[in-house]
């Protein structure tokens, strides 16, 4: 959090404010770069948006008038996040009131002065009850717990916090999509959990949930068609061809060739299904998808360097069984209100005989992975390992 908040301010509601706008404002799709008013504060004129001037080291845009201040967090999207306004007329306090857009159950008050210098200093009000305080992380396992149940059983803590980190790390743009696999819910419910999500402001607007022949997805807009534009130019990832006919799995080039027109057409159903600005609803993709092999499909919309693929006109096997695989693992750690959760961010396998044949795509994906998560601040700690395993069987 940028500007400073003094250590005497230890309530449950000053540490909330505290981490909800440092969440909000870590965020990439926040300026980096934070606005105030050049004049002091209390008693300043009346001004607009056009007069303020980004300044180092300040923690928010203070709009003031004759009356009253608001700090609100600017976006990209020219739209506006109040965090507060007061002072509190009706009390004749300086108490400023929380909105309820950033997931306090009921009015919060707190003081907030902001210097000519940029300093925050917050204080509760000490009469404030502080048991309606929701933490980021409580507010996106409940978001979890109520959309995603399967039958009369909804997700654990742990599961809704992991995919919290997961759904974190594709709206970030660290990853273009993730597949929902932690248990039975349906694509209309993931679309529910995303919209709550949405209202809390804890994600943004580029999330769109997938049906791929009733496997469900969460992807991110922005980045998927970025990844497939690049990729219909510079040719894709390494697609691998464990075709059970065949006796070690092998590049298979031609198909990688072949790909650019199924990539094409997901690119169109995209852009297609943005013009008609449905964000509240799942994007179902039915018979076009008939012919796409999924294996290969959930690599290329998942980000993976390298895909396999197989003949499924003939046959649904492979020939990886026993075959000794590189898995390499990306693990981080995501950061909500001061605690780190480390979670799997990619986890994906080449055949081990074929690492010198695909190493420029993987050492590529390394590069931009490291390089996207550079530009952000909330999944910090990025470690990327590798493995070798060998199995009786594989499930693709």
């Amino acid at each position: 959090m940028s500007g400073n908040v003094k250590k005497g301010s230890t309530s449950r509601v000053t540490e909330w404010i505290s981490s909800t706008y440092r969440f909000a404002t870590d965020r990439n799709d926040f300026r980096r770069m934070c606005w105030t008013n050049e004049c002091p504060v209390y008693g300043a004129p009346t001004t607009s948006f056009q007069d303020f001037k980004p300044q180092k080291n300040l923690i928010g845009l203070v709009e003031t008038t004759s009356r009253r201040v608001r700090l609100v967090l600017m976006a990209e999207k020219k739209t506006n996040t109040i965090l507060g306004s007061g002072p509190d007329e009706s009390s004749g306090e300086p108490w400023f009131v929380c909105c309820r857009s950033l997931g306090r159950q009921k009015p919060l008050r707190f003081r907030l002065d902001v210097s000519s210098a940029g300093d925050l200093t917050i204080a509760a009000d000490p009469d404030q009850k502080q048991d309606d305080v929701m933490s980021v992380q409580d507010l996106f396992v409940s978001a979890a717990r109520n959309s995603l149940r399967s039958g009369r059983k909804c997700l654990s803590a742990a599961q809704s916090l992991d995919l919290a980190a997961q759904v974190s790390a594709v709206d970030l743009g660290l990853k273009p999509a993730l597949l929902y696999d932690s248990n039975a819910a349906c694509a209309q419910q993931l679309q529910q959990y995303l919209s709550s999500l949405r209202s809390l402001q804890l994600v943004s607007e580029s999330l769109l949930t997938l049906d791929l022949n009733g496997n469900s997805l969460i992807i991110n807009t922005h980045t998927l068609r970025l990844n497939l534009e690049q990729m219909i130019c510079d040719g894709g990832p390494a697609v691998v061809d464990v075709s059970p006919s065949l006796e070690k799995p092998t590049i298979f080039d031609a198909q990688t060739r072949q790909l650019k027109g199924v990539m094409g057409d997901l690119l169109l159903l995209l852009e297609e299904f943005q013009r008609l600005n449905e964000v509240d609803k799942p994007l179902y993709v039915g018979e076009k998808c008939e012919d796409w092999n999924l294996c290969t499909m959930f690599g290329l919309i998942l980000g993976y360097p390298v895909t396999y693929w197989f003949d499924q006109a003939k046959s649904f096997e492979n020939c990886l069984s026993m075959t000794p695989l590189a898995v390499v693992t990306a693990s981080a750690a995501w950061q909500a209100d001061g605690i780190a959760h480390r979670f799997c961010l990619y986890s994906f396998s080449v055949p081990a005989a074929l690492q010198e044949e695909t190493r420029f795509e993987l050492e590529n994906w390394r590069f931009r992975l490291q390089e996207r998560f550079e530009q952000q601040c909330i999944i910090k700690d990025l470690s990327i390992s590798q493995s070798t395993v060998t199995l009786p069987s594989i499930c693709l």
